[in-house]
């Protein structure tokens, strides 16, 4: 009886042996395949994701974005507003001050120039803000010229004064007195643009 206690003890004892001989078998295989597996660090998970947002081109990150854009977009950068062109640079891009030969003073500091003549060389002269003081010397005779008044406008554009000059252009519009209709037509399409209007300049498109 002793001897079959004896028995199963040893066996119990041989058995606990051999779970902790393959416990540290399973734990040895395991650290030895865990090297042998090619896992990058995380500095360079990091960096290929780096390097593949760089790699892509524009389109294919802001897909969306761009196809309105394209949408939007025309082959005339100076036709319609879009939200790709503000109103700013779409003015700026398609302003300069009116100017015709036919109205260039051929007089220029003669001693006897009128209030008129003055106001002229100074706007030729492109020295604008000292211009729109010329022109309150003048009589209403003279700054109801529509040559005149045109050139006034123009003063008040380069000043800054947008609201003002738009009121002497559709003053000039309504009286139709003047040979620069398209002309007076072509500013104050680009004023209603300075004001965030849109506007196709394509009609009214200064020859």
């Amino acid at each position: 009886m002793n001897n079959k206690k004896v028995f199963q003890k040893k066996q119990i004892f041989y058995l606990s042996i051999l779970i902790g001989v393959v416990g540290v078998l399973a734990t040895l295989l395991y650290f030895i395949f865990a090297k042998n597996v090619n896992v990058p660090p995380k500095r360079e998970v990091a960096e290929s994701g780096k390097k593949y947002i760089k790699d892509q081109k524009p389109d294919s990150i802001f897909i969306k974005n761009i196809q309105v854009e394209k949408k939007e977009s025309h082959s005339n950068p100076k036709n319609e507003i879009g939200e790709h062109l503000n109103h700013d640079s779409l003015f700026a891009a398609n302003y300069k001050p009116f100017r015709h030969g036919s109205l260039e003073p051929t007089y220029r500091g003669e001693p006897n120039m009128t209030n008129r003549d003055k106001f002229l060389n100074l706007y030729w002269q492109e020295k604008y803000t000292e211009a729109l003081l010329q022109y309150t010397t003048m009589t209403e005779v003279e700054k109801s010229n529509p040559n005149i008044k045109l050139q006034y406008a123009i003063c008040l554009i380069q000043g800054g004064k947008y609201s003002s000059a738009e009121t002497i252009l559709e003053e000039l519009k309504k009286e139709d007195k003047s040979r620069f209709g398209k002309e007076i037509e072509w500013y104050l399409s680009l004023l209603k643009i300075k004001r965030g209007l849109k506007v196709n300049l394509d009609t009214y498109e200064k020859k």
